[in-house]
C-alpha cells in the first residue's frame, strides 16, 4: 500500500505540476489575437467582439474549472472538451493499429534466432538515434510517391502509412531494447540450466518473453512519449484529424485552455502508464 500512496501522489504531482509549467510558460507566448490576426490587430478592439479570446482568469481560477470539469473554450468559442473528445476518437484507430505494430514487434524479436538478434540490435539501435518525426515525413514522401498509382486506395494508403508513422519510431525504439535484453537473457546460467533438462527453444523464449516484459516496462513512458511527438507530425503533415492535429492547432494560435487541456489529458496518460509499469514490476516480485 506504501508503494502505491508513494506512486499516485508523485502522479498527481507531476499531472499538476506538467499543467502548471504549461501555464506559466503559455504566459510568455504571442497573444492569442495576434497569433490569429497577425501583430498589427487592434488588440483591443477586437477583445470587446471576441472575450473568449482574451481570457484573463488566474491560474487559481482554470485550476478549480478544471476540477469541476470546465476545461474552457478554444478561441472559436467551441467548448475545450467537444474538441478534444472528437480528436481522441479519430486518433484511437490508428493508435490502437500502431501498439498493437509495437507490440508485435517486441514478440517477433524476442523469439527470433539467436544468430539474427545481434545485428537486429545494432541496425534498430543506430536508427533509434533519429528523430521520432523522421518517419512521418518519409511516410508523406511515400505517400506522394505512390499516389498517382493507387487513386482508389488512396484514403487507405494515407491512413496506413500515418499508422506507420507513429509505429516505426516507438517500435524501433523497443526492438533495441528486447533485442538486448534477449541476447543477455540467453547467455545466463539459468537459461542453460534448463536447457540442459531437456526444455526446447520455444519454451525456453516463452520463458524469457516475460523477463523482456518485465525489463521493457520502465520504457513505457518514453514509447509514449515517442508516439505523441509522431503524431504530431504524422496527422499535420496528412491533414488528418486527431490529437496531433488539435495539439498543432492549439500551439499554432496559443489556444491557451487548449493547450492546457493537451498537456494536462498527457501527463495523466503518462502518469497512468507509470501506475501501469510498477503494476507490472510489482508483479514480478520487484519492491520499490
Amino acid at each position: 500500500m506504501t508503494i502505491w500512496m508513494r506512486e499516485i501522489s508523485r502522479f498527481l504531482i507531476c499531472a499538476l505540476g506538467a499543467h502548471a509549467i504549461g501555464y506559466v510558460v503559455i504566459q510568455v507566448l504571442p497573444n492569442p489575437i495576434y497569433a490569429m490576426l497577425g501583430m498589427s490587430s487592434g488588440v483591443g478592439e477586437i477583445s470587446e467582439n471576441l472575450p473568449h479570446a482574451t481570457q484573463t482568469k488566474n491560474y487559481a481560477e482554470r485550476l478549480l474549472d478544471t476540477f469541476r470539469g470546465d476545461l474552457g473554450n478554444t478561441l472559436d468559442g467551441v467548448p475545450v472538451w467537444q474538441d478534444l473528445s472528437f480528436a481522441i476518437f479519430a486518433s484511437a484507430p490508428r493508435l490502437f493499429f500502431a501498439v498493437l505494430i509495437i507490440a508485435s514487434c517486441l514478440v517477433a524479436v524476442a523469439y527470433a534466432p539467436k544468430r539474427v538478434l545481434a545485428p537486429v540490435s545494432n541496425v534498430a539501435t543506430a536508427l533509434a538515434f533519429l528523430p521520432p518525426y523522421l518517419a512521418p515525413f518519409l511516410s508523406l514522401w511515400l505517400y506522394v510517391a505512390v499516389l498517382p498509382f493507387l487513386p482508389t486506395f488512396s484514403r487507405q494508403a494515407e491512413e496506413i502509412l500515418i499508422v506507420l508513422g507513429l509505429a516505426i519510431p516507438a517500435a524501433v525504439f523497443l526492438t533495441a531494447q528486447v533485442a538486448s535484453i534477449t541476447i543477455r537473457n540467453l547467455d545466463r546460467p539459468f537459461v542453460q540450466n534448463i536447457r540442459s533438462l531437456g526444455a526446447g527453444e520455444l519454451a525456453i523464449r516463452h520463458r524469457l518473453l516475460h523477463h523482456v516484459v518485465f525489463e521493457v516496462s520502465p520504457s513505457l513512458e518514453k514509447i509514449l512519449v515517442g508516439l505523441f511527438t509522431a503524431i504530431i507530425f504524422a496527422e499535420s503533415l496528412f491533414g488528418a484529424s486527431g490529437i496531433g492535429s488539435l495539439t498543432a492547432r492549439a500551439i499554432r494560435r496559443t489556444d491557451i485552455d487548449l493547450m492546457l487541456s493537451v498537456i494536462l489529458m498527457s501527463a495523466i496518460v503518462v502518469g497512468v502508464l507509470r501506475l501501469s509499469a510498477v503494476g507490472i514490476r510489482n508483479l514480478y516480485g520487484l519492491k520499490q
